[in-house]
């Protein structure tokens, strides 16, 4: 069981979507669909080493309680970052959700 003391951090999971501007082009938004509280821990070690065999270039691993509503489409906001979930897993039987992530880092202005 997931030691709620564990989970200290709120996160935002965030979904996707598209519309059209005045010109046709495809305008891309992200909104909030649900909230959660989760710990945030960054890769390092031998963890890191067993995350990378399923997706390489992850860089932290979140716990949550069990949702049915995440997937690889969505992203986690968490302290203003943003992190592209690369892979999720179970944790037991539906008590929990291990989440692979890479922080997404912000675009050089030109």
């Amino acid at each position: 069981m997931l030691a709620a003391g564990k989970l200290d951090r709120r996160i935002d999971l965030q979904q996707a979507a598209v519309s059209r501007d005045a010109s046709g082009g495809a305008v891309e938004t992200w909104s909030t669909f649900a909230s959660a509280w989760a710990s945030a821990r960054p890769l390092s070690g031998r963890a890191l080493q067993a995350a990378q065999q399923r997706a390489s270039s992850a860089d932290t691993i979140f716990e949550l309680r069990h949702r049915a509503d995440i997937s690889e489409a969505a992203r986690i906001l968490h302290r203003g970052e943003i992190y592209q979930i690369l892979w999720i897993d179970d944790i037991g039987r539906g008590e929990g959700l291990h989440i692979l992530a890479q922080r997404v880092r912000p675009q050089a202005q030109e």
